[in-house]
């Protein structure tokens, strides 16, 4: 709960509640108390249609003092922690979760205070005095800096400073709240807080992550310096030992290093050398394949607005690595004790080695790939510290451990689209060690603790409408959270026209690309070939051919092949058409992608992502059985349908000109980059109005 008290200064309260709205996550609760203010320009800036729901504004009809108007604030907080900030500062982003990670660093710390530039015994780089920050910079990317340079020294001082001072409730409950009597005006009742807190063994440090900007004193304007000699009499008078406390802080070793840091950040900032952007976390589970690649497109688009860390995990060993310009680069590394099963899919290490991490590293948003050989509770840890999570979806591991949905034959049953687990075929957890979970797990369990942990979540990103509904039906609670589909983005420098219709008795050449497997349609495509021998028809396999497919008559394998060079290997081969036989609904399939790129127009199963784009940009030809002989009839109606070939054409090339030329990486890096800020940034993300009480 953040608490504001206002008095006048509506300049003052406008860049401080701006600032809230730019870098505070909505999830955190925004009280605002008008103390009676006399200039009109409050009233007009506080209007209520003009602030999100999680706003709460109190009006008074007279002013009340300070601090009767933040123990009011404390008491509308109910059992939250509560940070108490002047209406005459400026907040950077991260500043709520850098305070939270401060406060929870040690059970006995009542009180965080944040550095500033002008906050007497709390300012950098210079104490007790205003710092002129340079002009060269703007102050989100001098604090972002100074927030990800930060050691988290957390150096102790005897008593916090209320222009940003966060209070753990705890604390509250056992100190009580401000004294209003003594210190009605403020100045010196949150000295004689943390004092009194102190007696009963709280401790109090400085937040050395977070810097806040001060205009210091506007609602008070000349009267400051008497107001704060009258508080620091009344606290030195109850506290005798204060004054010893307060220069002892002076030559506090800790206090010093922290200011040299800021220092260093700053011109750090100014030089803007390297690049000071806000960090995502990528959750990743393998570094190879569809997903991963994909990512590092994300991550490479995002290379100017964002720095990106990616989280990868194997179930023993967590890896923190940055992504910088296309290359990994180790950060940290943790082998975990015991390793993460399916059943709980978490573990204590785990949470306390990535929230460590988050903290450590300034990350400012999560966004997870795949769950695999992660701990589910990650996302309820990031919720907990006040980072915003997006949760992709690129297959129905959630659904089902089999991922792909398909039973131990390979088969896709669409009628039963997640067979009972002793059913299911397992592709990432190895199946001895998951035979022995679904002995006393069910699929229900498992989809209990997947729901538990997209609840957690804030935002849901797939790539095609089949896949989002597909997740809405069997977890009814993401639908009360946006849930964007955003298509893969691929990025060609040319596209090519190789697909026509194949000359009269010569054979037509169909291309098949990927990693065939079973789920591929291996089975099927070893099938169709062998019973099209003499037919006119040759299938040529680029990619990782399944064992299936090894010596099978009339079937061309020409190996693997790297991403850059598929279109000149295409070109190399000459086909005339593409088949795709995916038996499982996939998410979106870049092979799709990459064989209109080529100007070859497609026929596949009409399932999932290909199917639903097949459907809509044409450009191929649906197959409405997943069996050889349906793919038979298909491809022979092909061979005698020249009119029907060259719609196709058509279609692709249109499908080029448009979503092929559009949707490209940058395009997609936009539309993440969109759902980002959505989450970051609490103004972009509110509904309905603020709540307005007042006592007139």
């Amino acid at each position: 709960m953040i608490i504001v008290p206002v008095f006048n200064a509506p300049d003052c309260v406008d860049r401080c509640l701006s600032s809230i709205k730019a870098n505070t996550n909505v999830a955190h609760r925004l009280i605002v108390i008008d103390d009676g203010s006399t200039d009109p320009a409050i009233e007009t800036l506080l209007h209520v249609s003009s602030w999100p729901s999680n706003v709460e504004i109190v009006r008074h009809s007279e002013n009340r003092g300070y601090t009767q108007s933040i123990n009011e604030g404390i008491g509308l907080a109910g059992r939250s922690d509560v940070i108490l900030l002047n209406s005459d500062t400026e907040v950077p982003p991260r500043w709520v979760q850098n305070l939270v990670a401060a406060a929870n660093s040690s059970e006995e710390i009542g009180t965080v205070t944040a550095l500033s530039d002008n906050a007497g015994a709390f300012s950098a780089p210079v104490a007790n005095r205003p710092n002129d920050l340079p002009t060269g910079a703007p102050f989100d990317r001098i604090a972002r800096a100074i927030t990800q340079d930060s050691r988290r020294r957390y150096p102790r001082v005897p008593t916090g400073n209320g222009f940003c001072l966060y209070i753990k409730r705890a604390c509250l409950d056992d100190v009580g709240h401000f004294d209003a009597q003594k210190f009605p005006r403020g100045y010196g009742e949150e000295n004689d807080f943390c004092l009194r807190a102190s007696a009963r063994g709280w401790a109090h440090i400085i937040d050395d992550a977070t810097y806040v900007r001060h205009a210091r004193s506007a609602s008070f304007g000349l009267e400051r310096e008497s107001l704060v000699r009258q508080g620091l009499t009344l606290v030195c008078e109850t506290f005798p030992r204060y004054r010893q406390a307060l220069l002892r802080m002076r030559k506090n070793k800790a206090l010093e290093d922290v200011r040299g840091n800021v220092r260093s950040s700053i011109a750090r900032a100014v030089a803007a050398e390297p690049p000071i952007r806000p960090r995502i976390l990528f959750v990743i589970s393998t570094l190879v394949g569809g997903t991963p690649r994909t990512n590092e497109d994300l991550m490479y688009a995002l290379g100017q607005e964002v720095e990106s860390f990616v989280l990868h995990s194997d179930a023993r060993r967590l890896t923190l690595l940055r992504f910088v310009e296309g290359q990994y680069r180790l950060v940290a590394s943790h082998r975990l004790r015991r390793s993460l099963a399916p059943f709980p899919h978490d573990s204590r290490e785990y949470q306390a080695v990535v929230r460590r991490w988050l903290n450590d590293y300034s990350i400012e948003l999560i966004h997870i790939r795949h769950m695999a050989w992660h701990g589910l509770g990650l996302a309820r840890s990031a919720r907990l510290l006040g980072l915003p999570v997006v949760m992709s979806f690129h297959d129905y591991y959630s659904i089902c451990p089999s991922v792909r949905l398909l039973d131990k034959t390979g088969i896709h049953r669409p009628d039963n689209l997640a067979p009972a687990s002793a059913l299911c075929r397992h592709v990432l957890w190895k199946e001895g060690f998951m035979a022995r979970f679904s002995k006393v797990h069910s699929l229900g369990e498992w989809r209990m603790q997947m729901s538990r942990f997209l609840g957690e979540c804030s935002v849901f990103i797939t790539t095609s409408n089949q896949t989002r509904e597909l997740h809405e039906r069997f977890f009814p609670i993401v639908r009360d959270k946006p849930f964007h589909v955003i298509p893969h983005g691929r990025s060609f420098e040319t596209f090519k026209g190789l697909g026509r219709f194949p000359d009269s008795g010569a054979p037509m050449r169909v291309l098949v690309p990927g990693n065939i497997s079973v789920s591929k349609g291996a089975s099927i495509l070893a099938d169709v070939a062998t019973r099209m021998v003499g037919d006119h028809v040759e299938f040529h396999v680029i990619g990782k051919a399944n064992k299936a497919l090894q010596n099978v008559p009339n079937i061309v394998i020409h190996g693997t092949y790297n991403r850059e060079d598929f279109a000149e290997r295409v070109e190399a081969i000459s086909p005339h058409m593409g088949l795709i036989l995916s038996v499982w609904p996939e998410t979106y399939c870049h092979t799709l992608t990459e064989m209109w790129s080529c100007g070859l127009p497609v026929a596949a199963f009409d399932v999932g992502a290909v199917g639903e784009r097949i459907n809509r940009c044409g450009g191929g030809w649906l197959i409405s059985r997943m069996s050889a002989i349906d793919v038979i009839h298909t491809l022979k109606c092909i061979q005698t349908d020249q009119a029907g070939f060259s719609l196709r054409l058509t279609e692709v090339v249109r499908w080029q000109l448009g979503e092929g030329t559009q949707n490209t990486c940058d395009a997609m890096a936009q539309a993440y980059l969109d759902a980002y800020r959505q989450l970051m940034f609490i103004g972009h993300s509110s509904s309905g109005g603020a709540q307005d009480r007042g006592d007139d």
